[in-house]
Formats: structure tokens, sequence, C-alpha cells
């Protein structure tokens, strides 16, 4: 065992890095990635800086030059024989910037991850900006595990760590690599002389690697299916394993020869456990057993160590890579999903996100265990962090949920206001959909499957993979479909479009309360979903939440609120938390109408069911034609719920036009369908009023946009 260790020493050089990885706000990608871990004849303790040699333009040990900003710095401390955690201290450290001393919780906060041996320093107002900064380590404090040896006493004679933060551009984005199902990639079956598709796997690695700079790309996720065949002949598929091996450890090592040190970095990635990767095998029929366990090569070299995808791949040194998070243990509470289900940090500037990878349904236990984990994950450890699953089945070609994916959304997505976003592959197409989850907030879902796309020369997919570009500037995340290996792009519907993401709202106060209109009632969801007939009169027209247009004037508005406790059990959004006293206070709703004062009227807030009612006042009995914007939480009062969160300023519009001819729209389940799904549209986004002209047949609306249906549905837009 010692001579595989040593021998996958030599080969891969898997440093722990940083993969902290804060962003420029021209989207320049630059990484945290900390220097290979130096085991020292001394058994001292030893530092390491963000410092690397591909993303840092300053070739100097800890002298780091960027242009990214940068919401975060992080140092590593090792040794062989571990850190005297209780000899690290926040005063062991001095941050300057510009020279001057920056102030512990004021400008900075301190944190010290004793598990991984990681200080990072973060950004009180959310970024290190332009400037140079400087961490300075106190002199004989921090000791090694045997409480001996100091920081003084090994032969890294400099204790300074130099960091020149240099951005120029004026717009942030950062990107996820979403790898889809390879499997046709590794397999033996196509691969007739060993390595003919293999390429096309290689080069999405690779092409990841090498754009992580310039696309900003923060991390990789593969959907799973990793290889088709996972044993032969109850065995270990070594071969396809291998394949896949070759172009996953690119993302580990950045050189897979294992020429080199690297202090490139890796970059940050998580791989779910597909069907195909899952033959129950090994001593005990275990399932998942080969996707999760390390394994010896037979051929070449009988001494080459490889890697599973189980936890090991990310801990196999001294300390495991800061980005991965874990997986359940061994013995403890959800140990049948141990090695299946894990959890990353993707850092990127000032957003940071929660990313889980789940493995294909194996049974009853794993599955349980495997979801009762991650809710514990986000609820006891990360609940302010916004959420993304990557999992392996969870969409039909249709846009139904699959039978693993019916469980995910039911059990855990429904319940829990942190996730934002569900990928997955397994069926061969490629779908989106904004669906709402109990506090009706949305969730973007993501099937991305390409093997069977182009089957003339059965390349299994043509290396194409989805690139998420996230634009907070714009409440944007653009997606594109791209193939390294091709160099081409798919620009078909659902293969390059937009998603509208509010990042502010969306991606955090998730323990606040939420307010929802239910007079008129705010469907917040794709038309083409209802399967019954609907009269106008009951629709909301608008399928964004917060925003109902309908054509009927309104004797009244009502609002629920409900907050989220998730220790609450079934009833997590539930009206029953709302701090009464906070909701009766005075100013707390307000309205406009057309931007101007309106007369209206908030009956009394009642307390049993957690709702506002608002009625006209000093005029009309109803609220008629305009435009209607209530503002929950704009003054200084505010509505809490019993922990004392207050909900985010809120505004939810009610747009009631009474021009729009009554009739009947009928959904897509039947064949006497109004507007087709995904029909053609003329549309005009410049925010400009064009009051009701554009109703009359004769209308020029030549100088307007076009697109498919999918402009209308749910938050989504085609690009193009």
């Amino acid at each position: 065992m010692l001579r595989n260790l040593l021998k996958s020493l030599s080969r891969r050089r898997r440093a722990a890095v940083g993969a902290r990885r804060p962003y420029c706000r021209s989207g320049q990608l630059r990484v945290e990635p900390l220097e290979p871990r130096r085991l020292l004849a001394n058994a001292s303790l030893v530092a390491f800086p963000f410092d690397d040699g591909v993303r840092d333009s300053n070739a100097t040990d800890h002298e780091v030059t960027t242009d990214m900003i940068c919401g975060k710095f992080q140092v590593l401390l090792g040794d062989p024989n571990g850190i005297d955690d209780t000899s690290v201290a926040a005063t062991d450290f001095t941050l300057k910037k510009d020279d001057s001393a920056l102030t512990l919780n004021t400008d900075y906060t301190w944190g010290y991850d004793a598990d991984k041996d990681l200080v990072t320093f973060t950004a009180k107002d959310s970024v290190f900006d332009n400037e140079d900064y400087e961490i300075v380590m106190a002199q004989d404090s921090i000791k090694d595990g045997g409480g001996t040896n100091s920081i003084d006493d090994c032969d890294l004679d400099d204790k300074t760590f130099d960091i020149t933060v240099n951005c120029t551009d004026s717009e942030e984005f950062f990107t996820i690599a979403v790898m889809p199902d390879t499997q046709y990639y590794t397999d033996d079956a196509r691969n007739t002389g060993g390595r003919e598709f293999l390429p096309w796997f290689t080069a999405q690695t690779q092409w990841i690697v090498d754009e992580a700079r310039d696309e900003n790309i923060v991390f990789a996720t593969h959907l799973g299916d990793i290889v088709q065949n996972d044993e032969v002949d109850n065995a270990r598929n070594v071969d396809e394993w291998n394949y896949a091996d070759e172009a996953m450890i690119i993302l580990d090592e950045v050189d897979p020869t294992g020429a080199t040190d690297y202090a490139n970095g890796s970059i940050p990635y998580g791989a779910c456990m597909g069907n195909h990767d899952d033959a129950a095998g090994g001593p005990s029929n275990e399932p998942g057993y080969y996707y999760k366990t390390d394994y010896t090569d037979t051929a070449p070299d009988p001494d080459e160590f490889h890697y599973g995808y189980g936890q090991n791949r990310y801990t196999q040194f001294d300390a495991q890579v800061p980005w991965y998070g874990g997986t359940p243990s061994s013995g403890g509470a959800y140990a049948d999903a141990e090695d299946l289900y894990h959890y990353q940090i993707i850092s990127a500037g000032s957003y940071e996100f929660l990313h889980f990878t789940m493995a294909f349904g194996t049974g009853t236990n794993e599955i349980a265990d495997g979801i009762a984990w991650v809710k514990d994950v986000i609820d006891n450890q990360y609940p302010d962090l916004p959420v993304i699953i990557s999992t392996h089945s969870y969409f039909e070609t249709d846009g139904t949920r699959t039978p693993e994916g019916t469980t995910v959304f039911n059990d855990l997505v429904s319940e829990r206001p942190q996730i934002f976003m569900v990928l997955c592959g397994h069926r061969h197409s490629a779908l989106n959909d904004v669906t709402y989850n109990d506090g009706n907030m949305p969730v973007y879902e993501i099937l991305v499957d390409y093997q069977e796309s182009h089957n003339d020369d059965f390349h299994g997919g043509d290396g194409y993979m989805r690139l998420m570009k996230f634009r907070p500037e714009q409440n944007l995340i653009e997606h594109t479909t791209y193939s390294p290996e091709e160099d081409a792009s798919m620009t078909a519907l659902d293969n390059e479009f937009d998603l509208f993401l509010d990042f502010e709202r969306r991606l955090s106060a998730f323990d606040a309360p939420v307010a929802t209109l239910t007079t008129p009632e705010d469907f917040g969801a794709p038309l083409y979903q209802n399967s019954a007939l609907h009269d106008l009169g009951a629709m909301d027209l608008d399928p964004a939440a917060n925003t109902v247009l309908t054509h009927s004037a309104q004797t009244e508005f009502v609002i629920q609120l409900a907050d989220y406790d998730p220790g609450d059990g079934a009833n997590r959004f539930d009206a029953s938390n709302i701090d009464d006293d906070s909701a009766n206070l005075a100013g707390v709703v307000t309205m406009t109408k057309n931007g101007e004062s309106v007369g209206y009227t908030i009956d009394d807030y009642d307390e049993t069911d957690n709702f506002y009612t608002i009625v006209p006042s000093g005029g009309p009995s109803e609220f008629g034609t305009g435009t209607y914007e209530i503002t929950i939480n704009g003054g200084a009062n505010k509505v809490e719920d019993d922990d004392g969160n207050a909900m985010p300023t809120t505004t939810l519009t009610v747009v009631i036009d009474t021009g729009i001819e009554e009739t009947t729209l009928v959904s897509n389940s039947s064949s006497d369908e109004l507007v087709a799904k995904k029909s053609s549209w003329k549309y005009l986004d410049d925010g400009s009023n064009q009051g009701t002209a554009w109703r009359n047949p004769s209308f020029d609306d030549d100088g307007w946009d076009s697109g498919n249906g999918i402009l209308g549905y749910g938050g989504l837009r085609q690009r193009g």
C-alpha cells in the first residue's frame, strides 16, 4: 500500500490546492491556489498563500499579481505532524492594505478551519479591491502538532505574502462548466482501437483548464455516467475507468503526465454517479463500489494507483483540498450514502455557493440517507449559502420528472429555499424549466445530455458541454453549448438561452419571511403547464413570480405572508412563524398606482392566517386599469419572523388592463390550444410604454425582435 501511495505521489502530485476562486468585475477568473505541500525534513510548519504560475502573473513565490477582485485571501498551514490548532489565532496574522494595517471585524473577518488547516480572510465590503495587500505572520506563535516547532523553525524564510489586485474592467461574471454523460467516449465496444472517442472527453477537461482564466471557470460538474460499463465479468472494467481518469485527472493536475509540480492548482469539480457507474460489485456486492473505490491497475504498471470518485479522490494527501466539503461518514447516521453523495464549496468573489453531487438512485436506504444528509448539511452547516444540485436522473425527455427526480424534488428541492438550481443528465435531450418551491421561489431545472445528438459519426455527443455564465450585475445566467474538440456551438432553443435570476433576492435571506399575491393569484408558472381551461379573469397572464397581469378590475388585493423554518417539520413554509407585532406596524405595506399615490386602505392584519387585505378608498370601489406596486418593508418599520429575521424589501406588482378581450385559453394538453408551446413571438424589451396601439392588427411591429415561445414562459429567454 505504501508503494502504491509513493507511486501516486510521484505520478500525480495532486496538491492540496486552494479552490476559493474570486472573480473580477470583468469576469477574468483568478484562483487562490495554494502551493504544493512541502514535507520538510525538520518537520517544521510551512505556510502557503494562494500563489499560482498559471493564474498569477507574478512568478515570484509568495507574491501574487492578479487582475481579479478577491472576496477572500487564504493561507494553508501544513506540517507532517499536523498543526497545533490551539496555537492558531487571528492575532498571529496582520493584514495590510497599501502598507496600512486593516482592522479585524471592521475591514475583514478571520476564520480558521482546523480540519483543513486553512486560514481565511474575508472582506467585510464583499471584495478586496484594487490595492496592494500584505499578509504578515507572527513569529514563534503557530506550532506544529508536537507543540515544539514553530513557523520560525522551518526553512521557509518568507513569512509575508504579497497580493496585488489590479482589476481594470467594468463587469463581473463567472462560469460553471457542465459535462453531461461521457459514457460513449470511454465505451470499450465503441473504442475498438482503445481511444478513438476519448479525445472528445479529454478536450472538454483540457479546455476547462486552459480557459479557466479568461472564462472565469470557478467549477466543473460531471452529471454522471462517467463510463459505459463499470464492470466486466464481475470485476472492475479497468480500461473504461482508466480512460475516464485520463480526462478527469486533467482537472486535478493540469498536467496529466505528472511531469511537473502542480503549482497551477486544480479546477474544483464534482462527479455524480450515474446508473452506468453503478453496477453493484466488490466483495459485498456494494452499490456504486467501482465508482467510489480506488484501485490498482494491472497494466501497464502494476503499481500505478488510480482513484475512484469517493472522498479519497479529494483527500488523498495530508489535507483535503479546501473546496471539497465531504461525504456522509462511515458508521454515522447517513452511512449508506457514504461516498455516493458529496458536497463542494464554489467561491466566486463575493458569491459563494454550496454544490451537491447526488448519486443515481441505488436503493431505498442510500436515497433516504443521501437526501437526509443533504438537508443536514444545508440546515446545520451552511444555511445561508445558495445551493446547486447536480444529479444524474431528474427529468424525462418530455419535461416530467423521473421517479428519482420526483423524490428529489418532493423530499428536498421543494422544501429548501436555498436550492435555486438542479442540473441533470441521463435522458438524451436538452430541456429547461422553471418551477417554484413551497415558498413560491423559482427553481431552475436543467437537463443536459448530448450522447445521442450526433449519431452519424457516433462520437457520443461530439464533446458538447454546457457553460453557465453568471452575470450578477445583469441578473442573468447565460447558457451556451460548446464542443472544444469540434470548436462548434449548438445555438438552438434549450441549448443557448438566458435565465433571469434576481441575484440579490434569490441568493440570500433564506430564513426571512416571504410575501405572495393571492388575490389576484400569482400563478408564477408557465401557462403551458396548466392542464385545465382557465377564464382570463381567473388567470395571471404574467409568468414571472411577484407580478400579476389580469384583465379584470379588482375589489381587493390580498397578500399572504409565510416564513421558512428548517426545524418546523412538514410546515417549513408556514404563516405561523410571522411576528404579528411587526406585521401590524405602520408603514410596513405601501402602494402606488402608475408611480403615484392612490387611495387605499389596509384592513387590519389577519394574525390567524397571516395576510394583508388592501381595498380602494376615497373613490372607485374597484382597482381599475393601471400598474399597482405594493411594497413591503420599504420604510423604517419591518415585518419579521419570530426569530427577528426581517423580510427584504419586496415589491409585488399587479397590472390591470381591462381592455384585454375576454376569452378562454386552452393549454397545450388540448388539440384546440390557442397558442402552441414554443410558438414564435414578436416582442419589444426596451422598457418603453407602447400604450394600446399594439393591439391593433395593423400595428407596425417590424422593428420588434422575435423568438420562440420560451419568451413568455417563466424567466427563460432565448439568445441570439
